[in-house]
C-alpha cells in the first residue's frame, strides 16, 4: 500500500504527463500524420503497388494485359504522294482503360530504311477492338512498304461503369 505523499506525487506526475500528451504530442501527431491516399507516392493503405491497385483508380501495370495488335499496321496510298497508316488493336482488359495512350508508327520503304515516324495519342477503351488511324503524310520520292506500331508508357485506370445498351430501330 502506498502512503499519502507517494499517491500525491503519482497524481501530479500523471497530470503533467497527460498535459504533455494533450497539448504537445496529439497536435504534433495531427500535424505530421497524413492519411493514405492514391497520390502520395507511397505504397500504403490498400494499394497493391505505389499509388496503384487495390482501392486506387489507377491499375498497376503488372495487373493490366498489354493491348494486342490484331494485324500488322497497313499503309494506304491516298493520292500519288500522300499516305495514311492504320493499326487494329484489341484491349482484352475488362475493367481497364487508358485515357491518353502515346503511340508511334514507323514507316519503312522496301529496303527497310525508315521514311518517317508518326507520333500521337489515343484513348484505349476497355474490352474493345478499335482502330488507330494516322493520315495524310508524305514520303517524298520513296514509297512506303511496311509499318510498325508501338505504344509508349501506358497509365491504366479502372472503369467499372455500366455501358449503356443502345438499340437501333
Amino acid at each position: 500500500m502506498l502512503d499519502w505523499s507517494t499517491k500525491r506525487k503519482l497524481q501530479y506526475f500523471a497530470i503533467i504527463v497527460g498535459f504533455i500528451l494533450l497539448f504537445f504530442v496529439v497536435p504534433f501527431y495531427a500535424f505530421i500524420y497524413r492519411p493514405p491516399s492514391c497520390f502520395d507516392g507511397l505504397k500504403n493503405g490498400l494499394e497493391k503497388g505505389i499509388d496503384c491497385g487495390g482501392a486506387c483508380r489507377l491499375i498497376c501495370s503488372a495487373e493490366a494485359i498489354t493491348p494486342i495488335l490484331r494485324w500488322d499496321p497497313r499503309v494506304f496510298s491516298v493520292s500519288p504522294e500522300s499516305y495514311s497508316v492504320l493499326a487494329y488493336v484489341e484491349n482484352p482488359n475488362i475493367a481497364a482503360e487508358v485515357l491518353s495512350a502515346p503511340y508511334t508508327f514507323k514507316i519503312y520503304d522496301k529496303d527497310g530504311s525508315l521514311i518517317t515516324e508518326r507520333r500521337g495519342t489515343t484513348f484505349i477503351p476497355r474490352n474493345k477492338t478499335f482502330a488507330i488511324f494516322d493520315g495524310n503524310f508524305t514520303a517524298g520520292d520513296r514509297v512506303p512498304f511496311r509499318a510498325t506500331f508501338e505504344f509508349g508508357k501506358l497509365v491504366w485506370t479502372r472503369n467499372t461503369a455500366e455501358e449503356p445498351e443502345i438499340s437501333v430501330v
